[in-house]
C-alpha cells in the first residue's frame, strides 16, 4: 500500500563498492525503481519492485551488517520525492550517504544532502551532456562517472579536449568501459593516457570482475 513515506524498492544488499573513488569499500546498496530515461543497456529489473516505508528500509539496511556508507542507486533516485526523507533517516542513523544519478533531475539543493554525488551522464543524450557536466562542476562532493561504449562520438572527443583547461578539474572524472568490454576498455585507457591528468581516471566495474553483487 502506497503511503506518504513509502518508496518503490528493487533490492537492498551489502557488497563492495565497485566503481569510482570508493572502490573496494564495504557499502550497503539501496536500489530504487523508476527512472526518467530508458537506456537500452540498463540492467535494473524495474518490474521487480516493492513498496517499503522509509523506516522499514532503514531497518533493513541495519540488519545487513556494519557499514559506514549507504549508496542509493537505481533506476534514477532523483525521481522519488521521498528521497530527502530517506537520506535524513539514514544520516540520523549514523550513515554517510552516496547517490548515483544521471544528473538530470538532481539540483544543487538536493545534491547538498549527500556526502558523495556520483553523476553518470549518458553519452547517447548528445551535446546536452556537456551542459550537464558544466552544472555538475558547481556541486561539492561530486564525482563524474562517464560510461564509454564502442560508438565513436566526435563531440565527446571535443569535450575531452576542453577538459585540458586546468580550471575544469574541480572533481574527479572516471571513464568506465561499458560492461568491461575489451574494446571499450582500450578506448578508456587511451582517453586517460591522452588526458594525462590526475583527476581523469580509469574505473572498472570491480563487482563484475569479481562476480559479486
Amino acid at each position: 500500500m502506497r503511503t506518504a513515506d513509502t518508496l518503490e524498492v528493487v533490492e537492498v544488499f551489502r557488497s563492495l563498492q565497485g566503481e569510482g573513488q570508493r572502490t573496494g569499500r564495504v557499502t550497503t546498496f539501496v536500489r530504487l525503481a523508476g527512472c526518467d530515461l530508458a537506456c537500452p543497456w540498463c540492467d535494473t529489473d524495474h518490474k521487480m519492485r516493492e513498496l517499503v516505508t522509509v523506516s522499514d528500509l532503514v531497518e533493513r539496511v541495519g540488519r545487513l551488517g556494519p557499514t559506514g556508507w549507504v549508496c542509493i542507486t537505481g533506476g534514477e533516485p532523483g525521481v522519488h520525492d521521498r528521497l530527502p526523507m530517506l537520506v535524513d533517516w539514514l544520516k540520523r542513523s549514523g550513515y554517510k550517504v552516496q547517490v548515483e544519478t544521471n544528473g538530470l533531475v538532481i539540483d544543487l539543493a538536493l545534491a547538498g544532502l549527500f556526502d558523495l554525488v556520483t553523476v553518470s551522464p549518458k553519452l547517447h543524450l548528445g551535446r546536452k551532456v556537456a551542459r550537464l557536466i558544466e552544472e555538475v562542476r558547481q556541486m561539492s562532493n561530486t564525482e563524474l562517472k562517464v560510461v564509454v561504449d564502442q560508438h565513436e562520438r566526435p563531440w565527446f572527443n571535443l569535450l575531452l579536449d576542453g577538459w585540458r583547461d586546468d580550471s575544469f578539474f574541480d572533481c574527479p572524472i572516471y571513464l568506465q568501459p561499458m560492461s568491461c568490454g575489451p574494446e571499450e576498455t582500450r578506448r578508456c585507457v587511451n582517453f586517460v593516457e591522452k588526458m594525462g591528468r590526475e583527476s581523469v581516471r580509469l574505473s572498472l566495474q570491480v563487482q563484475k570482475i569479481l562476480s559479486i553483487p
